[in-house]
């Protein structure tokens, strides 16, 4: 289970909070004993955008599952082109997100976590751990990664950290474009 991340929520913590009470609401009627959650790898901060992660972990520790992994995973690679649009930004000649560009990171696909999400929930042995963090391929910079699609897609383009609100502004914009033209 995870809780949805949605940029176009006027109050992100609080539709966390919202949606997240109801998880632990239906899984504590449920009967249901075996839960991964995919929470976020910076979850142990308690802050930013890690918070609602961390704050899922700690409401189902009180429902006292016999068998809970919170699966806290790097960086989506997915998150370049679906939720920060960087095709769109690259035809600028700049990528630009809130975030420092010069802090190595893991990066992960999406699939990967989905992998080891369905090993867990099919395995005859529970891991003794709560806390499973997967790091992906590497460690890498936003400033990094950025050189790397660029070239992937033969474009020159240079990384640029910007305020939280004009990053937010550009993923609306990216969000609110039909499907068709997010390509």
């Amino acid at each position: 289970m995870m809780v949805p991340f949605d940029v176009q929520v006027a109050d992100l913590h609080g539709f966390e909070r919202e949606v997240g009470v109801r998880l632990a609401d239906a899984i504590s009627g449920s009967g249901v004993s075996r839960v991964v959650l995919l929470s976020g790898l910076n979850a142990h901060l308690k802050m930013g955008t890690s918070l609602g992660a961390a704050e899922m972990e700690d409401r189902l520790e009180t429902l006292g599952l016999p068998e809970l992994v919170h699966l806290r995973a790097g960086f989506f690679n997915e998150n370049f082109v679906k939720g920060m649009g960087f095709l769109q930004q690259a035809e600028t000649g700049v990528f630009a997100t809130p975030f420092r560009g010069d802090l190595p990171m893991p990066l992960i696909a999406a699939g990967d976590i989905g992998v080891r999400a369905a090993e867990l929930l099919a395995a005859d042995d529970w891991p003794g751990d709560r806390v499973i963090e997967l790091h992906g391929g590497g460690y890498y910079t936003l400033a990094e990664a950025t050189a790397i699609l660029g070239r992937a897609i033969g474009r020159d383009v240079a990384y640029q950290t910007v305020s939280y609100d004009d990053a937010r502004a550009g993923m609306l914009q990216v969000a609110c474009r039909p499907a068709s033209s997010r390509r």
